[in-house]
């Protein structure tokens, strides 16, 4: 589980019998541990913690318990309630904490009578407790219970505790556990159906987010080129399109390698991701962005070495380019351990020599100038560590030694790069991708005889698919089948159509309105009246009006359907009409309808297509959206015929 040598980037991700993986999922620490939006508000979501071995088995007894509880109450046994597809994993190997460099160490307090610090009084060790080395030293405290008193003593700040946990004191490592998340975004958190499709958009929302937004840090193969105003500069110098397509890759392929993060990102979620319960000391080891290339390197040289210590120090560029950039490099804690332990033991003796002499209000003389600076011991081993950090790491691999510490090295250029890609990328996104974690569908076809799969498959759904009671679909706007094959639309004469969304000319299926508006059209509204047409009157009062020849009872009136209703768009373009829990409430009168409005469209088109090979004038809206999109349109006599506004056919008029 934990890699312990540079190694090369996975190609895929690990695979789960019952489990397809969608992708991968990147949080802040603000996102994931902070503000915990990897948990959604609405829909049923189940915790585990599983080691690789067991992952299958661990979400199989999940699913089974779902079901259970499903059915704990359904008082038809013959009809079990099946668990409502799709179901989501999302799973990231846990980072969890390993050492602190201050345990087993030891310091002497000063003075020793008094070992009080605030409200808490910190006990020595007991002699027999004590090495062999420690019994024949007095007064020794040990470090780890000091400032674990001081954390509890009432003069901590705030920050104390967080800046403890995220430094470098702390060592974490994968100890084969994983973190995984179970959703079932159709189900609610009491175990009940999420009951209409208003209340479907609200949970599938966060799905559709997780898995299509930049919200949750998305991230792409970052470049910094600006590649319009580069191919305008080399336009002006003449150059073909070709060479400029050559040029234009040429830097892109150099830029890329500038930005390692996100081949660094995708091995570590191939890997089997990674979540820590906090995240890395960000404002310590990333410096603020800034345009000016200049500042950039003299900042990236301040900050240098990248020393992470969660889950950016378990990548495979951190891996290759610092952790094992020279093989005699030690470990981060090893380091602190046998180079800075000594000057921690020192300063801390100081520390709680000078806290004493202000208890007391002695005098304090310059002997404790450096110590009086720090505001905590917490900050005063912080210090004491970024500065061996600092002195004790070289970019220069021929540096053996400084100053009697055997040196650990890194790389430059990967140091410098890193440093800039997350300082770029904590600009444009909301924080830096700390947890890394893959997200998997569950095989539903695998256990069928417990789950069900819902009238739109298992597809997300998004508000681009329903149109809910009482909303307007806005001119211009569509709304599409679950299979994207169909969408409905309303242009700006009130002329509303389903077209075919995958055809080249978005070809006309059939029309809901043929009669074009002379008041603005605003949009088409769904109410328990029927379809209507929302307008701007002659009075510039909101009003609305009918569709000729449509029924005006969309729904069936079935004795279990009720309010809200919802319009979707089916796979095969036909307008349905679903009422709460899902019931299909269409009204056949509904469906006639169309369906004698796909035989006019059928003939409206023979006809335009005869026109056309006759010369008697152009088609129209018949083979596409063009005429009856958003332009003019005019309508032929015969009602079956639609040109363009600049048509001179005479057989059209303008309506």
């Amino acid at each position: 589980m934990e890699k312990t040598t540079c190694q090369q980037i996975n190609t895929k991700p690990m695979a789960f019998k019952n489990l397809s993986f969608a992708r991968c999922i990147y949080f802040s620490n603000e996102q994931y541990n902070k503000n915990k939006i990897h948990i959604p508000s609405q829909s049923l979501y189940i915790e585990k913690t599983a080691f690789l071995t067991n992952i299958e088995s661990v979400i199989n007894t999940t699913i089974d318990e779902i079901y259970i509880r499903l059915n704990r109450y359904n008082t038809n046994p013959n009809v079990p309630i099946l668990i409502p597809a799709p179901i989501f994993v999302l799973m990231g190997r846990k980072l969890e904490h390993d050492k602190n460099i201050l345990e087993g160490e030891y310091f002497e307090h000063k003075p020793w009578e008094n070992t009080k610090i605030g409200n808490t009084e910190v006990k020595p060790i007991p002699y027999q407790n004590l090495n062999k080395e420690m019994k024949q030293k007095r007064h020794n405290l040990a470090i780890v219970d000091y400032i674990n008193g001081y954390l509890n003593s009432g003069l901590e700040s705030k920050k104390d505790k967080n800046n403890y946990d995220i430094s470098l004191i702390n060592s974490y490592k994968f100890k084969g556990n994983f973190k995984i998340g179970i959703y079932v975004p159709f189900l609610t958190k009491r175990y009940k159906y999420v009951s209409n499709f208003k209340d479907i958009l609200n949970s599938g929302a966060f799905f559709y987010t997780l898995i299509k937004s930049a919200t949750f840090l998305n991230i792409k193969k970052m470049t910094n080129v600006n590649i319009n105003e580069l191919k305008t500069r080399l336009k002006k110098g003449g150059l073909s399109d070709t060479n400029i397509n050559i040029i234009i890759e040429l830097i892109l392929r150099s830029e890329r390698n500038k930005y390692p993060l996100f081949d660094d990102l995708m091995n570590l979620c191939y890997d089997g991701g990674c979540v820590s319960e906090i995240g890395e000391d960000i404002e310590k080891l990333v410096p603020q962005y800034t345009e000016d290339e200049n500042k950039n390197n003299e900042l990236t040289d301040n900050f240098a070495p990248f020393i992470p210590n969660k889950c950016l120090s378990k990548t495979n560029g951190y891996l290759c380019n610092v952790r094992y950039s020279k093989n005699e490099n030690k470990s981060v804690d090893d380091f602190l351990k046998t180079f800075a332990m000594d000057d921690i033991r020192t300063n801390l003796s100081k520390y709680t020599e000078l806290y004493d002499k202000i208890r007391r209000n002695e005098n304090v003389n310059d002997n404790y100038k450096e110590i009086d600076k720090y505001k905590s011991p917490i900050d005063l081993i912080i210090s004491i560590v970024n500065r061996y950090i600092k002195d004790g790491y070289s970019n220069n691999l021929n540096d053996g030694e400084r100053n009697g510490i055997r040196l650990n090295h890194y790389s430059k250029e990967y140091t410098e790069n890193i440093l800039k890609e997350l300082s770029l990328l904590q600009k444009l996104y909301p924080g830096i991708p700390e947890m890394v974690m893959s997200l998997y569908r569950y095989k539903s076809e695998n256990n069928i005889n417990k789950i069900i799969i819902m009238p739109w498959g298992e597809r997300l759904l998004s508000f681009s698919n329903i149109l809910n009671m009482s909303e307007t679909l806005k001119v211009s706007k569509s709304i599409y089948s679950f299979n994207n094959k169909y969408a409905l639309t309303i242009n700006e004469q009130g002329l509303i159509y389903v077209y075919e969304n995958e055809h080249p000319s978005k070809q006309v299926k059939y029309y809901i309105n043929q009669n074009p508006f002379k008041e603005k059209v605003l949009g088409l509204i769904l109410e328990l009246v029927g379809l209507q047409i929302e307008i701007i009157d002659k009075n510039n009062n909101n009003n609305y009006r009918e569709i000729e020849g449509i029924p005006s009872l969309l729904n069936n009136n079935c004795k279990d359907c009720s309010t809200p209703y919802s319009l979707i768009i089916d796979d095969e373009g036909y307008i349905q009409i679903y009422g709460n829990s899902f019931y299909k409430s269409t009204n056949e009168k509904l469906n006639d309808f169309i369906s004698n409005k796909i035989k006019e469209q059928d003939l409206r088109r023979n006809i335009s297509n005869t026109k056309e090979l006759t010369g008697m004038g152009e088609a129209g809206t018949g083979t596409g959206m063009g005429g009856a999109g958003m332009g003019g349109v005019k309508i032929g006599s015969d009602k079956y015929t639609y040109c363009s506004s600049t048509s001179s056919y005479l057989g059209c008029y303008d309506k």
